[in-house]
């Protein structure tokens, strides 16, 4: 029943829809940590790149699944719970961000 539904163009709109908000969150969640990263090769940073990301999914109505700081990078996976014509579903997005050293 799921695949017809995902079919009708309302739904498979809806589902892209949610998909690239999704993706948008966990872009700027990334951000937002590799934000707080930029100082790593001088100063331990602890938690504060993952807090950060995860601040800013929540305040978008995401969860962190995962977040992993390499160096000045942040790297993040989200997810949210959504409603596609009745039938909950979760999605997940990853995102990169940093200057890749």
């Amino acid at each position: 029943m799921i695949p017809r539904l995902l079919t009708r163009p309302s739904s498979a709109g809806a589902a892209r829809s949610a998909s690239v908000r999704l993706q948008a969150v966990a872009d700027v969640a990334s951000l937002a940590g590799a934000e707080q990263a930029a100082t790593a090769a001088w100063e331990d940073v602890g938690e504060r790149p993952c807090a950060s990301a995860s601040s800013v999914a929540r305040a978008n109505g995401a969860v962190i699944q995962s977040c992993e700081v390499r160096g000045s990078d942040c790297l993040v996976e989200v997810s949210s719970s959504v409603r596609i014509v009745g039938v909950p579903a979760i999605l997940r997005a990853r995102a990169r961000a940093g200057t890749g050293g």
